[in-house]
């Protein structure tokens, strides 16, 4: 059984968690979220009865898919953090706008890396997110990765090179 874990509790990770647990693809005993503002555990869990913790370490200790849904400019700060945790068994996913996967790899070595860019939509389940894969993913990875994010609406699949101007489009 697949747990699902969110570093960064905001809108657009509770509107995915919230999609996951309404499809079915998850449930909230299998999603755990971390997170710096008090506040958004304390709501998370009273909506959605999911596993909360202050501590980013404990969501890459408790499950084998990890969401990065912060703000970018703290990825790096957070990857470093995270790092002597992870391992090949992981799934990373970032939806941190413009944050490239060769600098989230730089940093996380030979964990599979997803980078996925949900458009706002997908917080109300009518999203369009484009997904593209590292150098360590595989087709099971992918895999996983469309399935979570068809929860919030539709998914392809493209390149890296052209996943700011899809996120654009859409």
């Amino acid at each position: 059984m697949n747990k699902i874990g969110f570093i960064g509790g905001g809108k657009m990770a509770s509107a995915i968690l919230k999609s996951i647990i309404s499809f079915g693809y998850a449930s909230c005993e299998n999603i755990f979220v971390s997170d710096k503002n008090e506040n958004n555990l304390i709501s998370l869990k009273e909506k959605h009865n999911i596993n909360t913790s202050s501590n980013n370490s404990d969501i890459v200790k408790n499950c084998n898919i990890v969401i990065i849904a912060v703000k970018p400019y703290t990825v790096k700060e957070i990857l470093t953090e995270i790092k002597p945790f992870l391992t090949e068994n992981h799934l990373l996913m970032s939806i941190a706008a413009g944050v490239s996967i060769k600098t989230i790899e730089n940093i996380t070595g030979n964990v599979p890396v997803i980078r996925v860019m949900p458009n706002n939509p997908a917080m109300a389940g009518a999203g369009m997110s484009a997904i593209c894969s590292g150098t360590c993913a595989n087709e099971s990875h992918e895999t996983t990765a469309l399935n979570i994010f068809k929860c919030a609406g539709r998914v392809i699949k493209t390149e890296e090179k052209n996943i700011d101007i899809i996120t654009a489009i859409s």
